[in-house]
Order: structure tokens, then C-alpha cells, then sequence
């Protein structure tokens, strides 16, 4: 029995194959224009002054977020960032942020891609420096900013291609620890490892196609 039109669930936002991007940021009327919405970001992420200048954050909304951590408040982001210390272990850490865009679905979010490139050259989870490289694969993250210009979300770490790279298809500074062989002791800090269920379902999977090959 078909179902009748008013029940089948009808999309709440745009969509199509392609989306008009420059009309749907246009309508949602957002003060501050994406020119000006991706300079703010820029200069946020120039030196990292996001984690040292609270005038670009409004800490009462701020939430930060990654693949595994988060919702972070700005003092807890803060404080974890600055506990893995990154910017002593990696000195001249080069982050290669490119492709700055504007969501046109979520009013104020900026979305840019990151490489970053770096050699541990400096003291790392109380060891040595391993002078070891963290070459990382492309990643997402964002910053969403409020009507008044200020950052209220943060999310970092959203791995594109996980075969780039040598931090083992993770994100942000759980894969920077993996690739200089100070990788965290948990599943989260370690690559993605298939389980015995997925691998059970794709021997069945195989097993079946080479018993309907050989009756073919």
C-alpha cells in the first residue's frame, strides 16, 4: 500500500543536487557578511589567539567540540589544550588552514580545512623530544560566530581522508601524539580498528558471493 503524501516526511531545510549557496547565506540575513565572517575567522586562528584572546569569545556560550571530546565549556577547552602542551612540543608547528567557506545552512559558521605539518622537537608527555614528524590528513572544523562577532562554537578534528598522512587516520592532537609514537592508551587515541563483528560479517559476505560464483 502507498503511502499517502502527507505522511511521507518532507525535508525542513534546502535541498536539491546543488545548492544556490550565495542565495541561501543571503536569506538567512546574517549582520555580518561572509567576507567579513572568514576575515574574523582568520584572524582568530592567526597565532592561535582563539586560545589566549577571551575578546573573541563569548565564554558564557562557547562550546567546543571534536570527533570523541566535547561539549567543552572555553575554560575546560582552554585548560586541555594547554595540558597536552602542543605549542612546547611542536615550536614550529605550521597548521596549512585553506578553504574557507561559509555554511549556508547554519547562520555564522565558518568551515575551513586544515594539513598542519610538524617535528617534535620539544618536551612531550613528560618524555623527550622524538623529533619524529606529525603529518596530518586533511581535517574539518569550524568556528560558528554570534550576530555580535564573537565565537560561540568550535570543532576541530573531523578527519577527510584518513589514508593521508602518518597520524593513523586521526584528527587533531590525538593523531599529532600517534604519529610521533606517543599515542594515547585508549581505543580513541589509537587508529580505527575493524571489529570482529564487522569482520565476521564480511568473510559471511565473501564466503556467499564465491558459493553463488561456483553455482554460476
Amino acid at each position: 500500500m502507498k503511502a499517502a503524501a502527507t505522511d511521507i516526511p518532507q525535508p525542513d531545510r534546502a535541498v536539491g543536487v546543488f545548492l544556490d549557496e550565495e542565495k541561501l547565506i543571503a536569506d538567512m540575513g546574517f549582520p555580518i557578511s561572509p567576507d567579513d565572517l572568514i576575515a574574523k575567522a582568520k584572524y582568530a586562528l592567526d597565532g592561535g589567539r582563539y586560545l589566549t584572546d577571551e575578546e573573541l569569545v563569548d565564554p558564557d556560550k562557547f562550546t567546543f567540540n571534536a570527533p570523541v571530546v566535547g561539549p567543552l565549556s572555553y575554560a575546560e577547552f582552554t585548560t586541555a589544550f594547554k595540558g597536552f602542551g602542543l605549542t612546547e612540543a611542536f615550536p614550529d608547528l605550521q597548521p596549512c588552514i585553506y578553504h574557507f567557506r561559509v555554511d549556508p545552512y547554519q547562520p555564522g559558521r565558518v568551515w575551513f580545512t586544515s594539513r598542519s605539518w610538524g617535528v617534535n622537537t620539544g618536551p612531550l608527555m613528560g618524555g623527550e623530544p622524538t623529533n619524529k614528524v606529525a603529518d596530518a590528513p586533511p581535517q574539518n572544523s569550524s568556528f560558528t560566530f554570534s550576530e555580535g562577532g564573537k565565537i560561540v562554537d568550535m570543532t576541530v578534528g573531523y578527519v577527510q581522508d584518513k589514508r593521508l598522512g602518518n597520524q593513523g587516520g586521526l584528527g587533531a592532537a590525538f593523531g599529532m601524539l600517534y604519529a610521533v609514537g606517543k599515542g594515547l592508551p585508549f581505543p580513541e587515541g589509537q587508529p580505527y580498528k575493524i571489529s570482529w563483528r564487522f569482520r565476521l560479517v564480511n568473510l559471511l559476505g565473501s564466503i556467499t558471493r564465491r558459493l553463488r560464483k561456483g553455482r554460476g
